[in-house]
């Protein structure tokens, strides 16, 4: 394994590592919400009417935790392989971005 990662260029070893980093939030998101941590069970409080619409609240969601989560741990993995099957950089990171923005939508469904 040492010698695979000291072959690697630093480009490749940072996107590896970006997507390692992604990978360990996504699992440690997922096995607190299997244990029942960040459930929907906790009560939310009361109600408070302060004026923001519905159309604020879906921006704000557009970024949560779990879409950048979802979005850094596909774009990761998705741009590091294709970069190791000698892809451009470009082409790697274009598939990445789209790889990454289809895990994003599908955190926001959660």
């Amino acid at each position: 394994m040492q010698a695979w990662w000291s072959e690697l260029s630093s480009l490749n070893q940072g996107v590896y590592a970006l997507a390692s980093f992604f990978t360990i939030l996504f699992a440690w998101q997922f096995l607190a919400a299997l244990v029942g941590f960040g459930g929907s069970d906790l009560d939310p409080g009361p109600e408070v009417d302060d004026g923001v619409t519905s159309d604020g609240i879906a921006v704000f969601k557009l970024l949560s935790i779990r879409s950048v989560i979802a979005f850094g741990m596909l774009f990761g993995w998705t741009t590091a392989l294709y970069l190791e099957a000698g892809k451009e950089l470009t082409i790697a990171v274009l598939y990445g971005l789209v790889w990454g923005a289809a895990g994003r939508n599908g955190a926001r469904s959660f």
